[in-house]
């Protein structure tokens, strides 16, 4: 029997094992190539990963404790304790699920004097359209930072210049993934020398971490064939694990334990090549974002998709929102399709009072991620929107 994985790494196996070789060219020249894939009117800075680069704008932003930072209501949660190792307070602001923004009117009321910071993430590959935000931060002297993690798709989102920090993923389940690393994008120099100031203080990250890093995601590509994740999935539930928590866990960026010290790193030589490469040598992800748009055009009607309404989406993964997750998910997956909850990394975040936010809740409870990879023929596309179908019309019948 064949299970067919969440999410396939965006990575092909010639360039994987191509990582392992070392080339000739600096680090000064690699941070060059890199920073090519952008526009040349801000500065650019490599770094270990995105969570390092916003950990370093932190470091030299420097806020006095208890500054509050607004964020959208569903992050990451490093993300969130990273803003608390400083000191500072992480305010959520409550999203529209229909475009999966914040909502304008909840952060105009939540601006306030010791407002300084604004996180703003494009979440699942939607991409929200800042101006509304831009006007309201100049304003109020607020600095904007949007967090694009999750909406590289190669040049059809490159960040909004007019914001001032722009923050990239390439980490291993990322679009045009490099198993790491993290690009920022700062408009203000001044601000961006200090950043780099302080991470040129950092010990170097070794090749030999690279290179073993290289061959556990080899291993998780070839487990990602659907014969082999369904032995993978099966033996899992045979020892009565979670299979959301240990694949999810497989996968992750950074290990078990105290955060920070893992963050403070120069990027190695290794992974500074390897990202150079594949900024290269990526696809468009046209046919990534009419596929997902083809199969949730042949949905039930009353399937609701976070973020419907964006006017631009990349499709990075295609969720679903259903009052009853966990009895899709096992149906889907008994079915032969790895449909996720996903793991603990995005979180709805509570307020300073420890109360949640609805819509930021909602969505963190009745999300269903689809398991649309190119590995999913198309066949067994149409079989996944059959069953989808059936789930709800079952629903509507109960």
């Amino acid at each position: 029997m064949k299970t067919y994985p969440r999410l396939g790494l965006d990575v092909q196996w010639p360039d994987l094992i191509g990582g392992f070789v070392g080339g000739s060219q600096s680090r000064l020249e690699l941070e060059g190539a890199i920073a090519s894939h952008w526009p040349p009117s801000r500065s650019l800075q490599v770094t270990l990963s995105v969570r390092t680069a916003f950990d370093l704008l932190l470091q030299a932003l420097d806020f006095p404790p208890g500054t509050g930072v607004l964020m959208s209501g569903v992050n990451v949660r490093h993300m969130v304790e990273i803003v608390e190792f400083h000191g500072l307070v992480p305010i959520p602001v409550d999203l529209d699920l229909d475009t999966l923004a914040p909502n304008l009117d909840h952060f105009r009321r939540l601006i306030s004097p010791q407002t300084r910071l604004f996180v703003i993430a494009h979440l699942f590959g939607s991409i929200i359209p800042l101006a509304p935000y831009i006007d309201l931060c100049r304003q109020h002297q607020i600095i904007l930072v949007e967090d694009c993690a999750q909406a590289f798709a190669q040049s059809y989102y490159l960040g909004d210049e007019q914001v001032e920090v722009s923050l990239f993923s390439f980490g291993p389940i990322k679009t045009c993934t490099a198993l790491g690393g993290g690009v920022a994008i700062v408009r203000d120099y001044a601000l961006a020398n200090k950043m780099r100031e302080i991470g040129d203080r950092y010990p170097l990250k070794g090749d030999r971490w690279y290179r073993q890093r290289l061959i556990k995601y080899l291993a998780i590509k070839a487990i990602c064939d659907p014969y082999l994740y369904n032995a993978l999935v099966r033996s899992i539930q045979l020892l009565g694990k979670d299979v959301d928590r240990e694949i999810g866990s497989s996968a992750r960026g950074f290990r078990a334990g105290e955060l920070i010290p893992q963050l403070r790193q120069k990027p190695p030589q290794l992974l500074l090549q390897f990202l150079a490469h594949r900024l290269q040598t990526c696809p468009s992800y046209g046919d990534r974002i009419l596929r997902a748009k083809r199969l949730l055009s042949q949905l039930d009607s009353s399937v609701i998709w976070p973020g419907y309404r964006a006017t631009q989406h990349s499709f990075w993964v295609v969720p679903i929102q259903t009052p009853s997750p966990k009895l899709w998910m096992k149906t889907l997956r008994d079915s032969g399709f790895d449909a996720t909850q996903g793991n603990t990394s995005l979180i709805a975040i509570r307020t300073p009072e420890g109360s949640p936010l609805p819509h930021a809740q909602e969505l963190i409870q009745t999300l269903l991620y689809l398991p649309i990879s190119p590995a999913l023929p198309a066949s067994e596309e149409q079989r996944l929107i059959q069953l989808i179908n059936s789930l709800i019309a079952i629903g509507n019948r109960q």
